[in-house]
């Protein structure tokens, strides 16, 4: 009786850990499968927590709200050479994609949403933000200065109107630099 439930313990185990698996999985196919960013790669998808703690400890950026992996979102590590250094910067970008059939507004008005959800109570003049239009995408950015924090809103401009939101973290860099890969970041998605 003891080994059955021994072995049952063990089918249950491995049958958690394969779906767990599947989710990762999932959920990076699934930002693959609406777009596509030079800056994300399978190889540098983090799909587990594990795997997630240990890159935050090697960049030295700690964990500002738990991480976690879910059906809509995938986290990256990535890295940014700034085009006044030769040095690549790294960083982690937590993004999730949500399809939306429908037009409510226009990018401009969501965008403008987004920053005063975003804002909260602070003073708007601490933030920088900008909106950037690229061949089938509308994005935008904003961060509070010197932050190392960079909210991305950025949505394609086909009939899918797929909407996908991120953190991106990152140390070391000047406004201009935050600003410039922002930028960077937006205009090399490309929405299939």
């Amino acid at each position: 009786m003891l080994i059955i439930k021994r072995i049952n313990m063990k089918i249950i185990f491995i049958s958690a850990i394969l779906i767990l698996c599947s989710l990762f999985a999932f959920s990076q196919q699934k930002t693959f499968n609406y777009f596509s960013n030079s800056y994300l790669t399978t190889a540098n998808h983090l799909n587990s927590l594990t795997s997630i703690v240990n890159y935050r400890k090697q960049i030295s950026i700690p964990t500002r709200i738990p991480d976690q992996i879910t059906e809509n979102n995938a986290i990256y590590k990535l890295s940014y050479k700034p085009s006044t250094t030769s040095q690549s910067i790294p960083a982690i970008i937590d993004i999730s994609v949500n399809p939306n059939d429908e037009i409510i507004q226009t990018f401009e008005e969501d965008f403008e949403t987004f920053f005063y959800l975003m804002l909260v109570d602070e003073d708007e003049n601490n933030y920088i933000r900008e909106i950037v239009k690229g061949p089938g995408v509308e994005g935008g950015y904003l961060f509070r200065k010197s932050s190392g924090i960079i909210y991305l809103l950025f949505k394609s401009t086909s009939k899918q109107h797929i909407v996908a939101q991120a953190t991106l973290e990152v140390k070391n860099l000047t406004d201009a630099q935050q600003k410039a890969f922002a930028k960077d970041f937006v205009l090399k998605t490309v929405y299939k």
